[in-house]
């Protein structure tokens, strides 16, 4: 599962340059079964912190931040008829 959401991840990225803007970490919202959390392979999309070094609490937090950021982007490309994920509920596309 690590090489998918690497190149998951590696992709964001690479359109986010070509977008000229960032676009949010898909993978911060696959999580470890067992830890609740993405494992530490998702350290390398996390400029400038050290998640892998980071207590699990400081993990969480952060993850819950990327993942509003998942959630409340409003430039995903939507085909017709789809629902939109919101942290507590599915909407309708327009």
């Amino acid at each position: 599962m690590n090489d998918v959401l690497g190149a998951v991840g590696t992709t964001l990225v690479e359109l986010g340059e070509e977008w000229g803007a960032p676009v949010p970490m898909l993978q911060t919202l696959v999580y470890n079964k067992n830890t609740g959390i993405p494992g530490k392979g998702i350290d390398v999309f996390f400029v400038g912190k050290t998640y892998s070094q980071m207590t699990k609490q400081d993990k969480r937090r952060l993850i819950d931040d990327y993942a509003k950021d998942v959630y409340n982007y409003e430039d995903w490309p939507m085909p017709s008829g789809c629902m939109i994920p919101t942290i507590s509920k599915m909407t309708p596309c327009d």
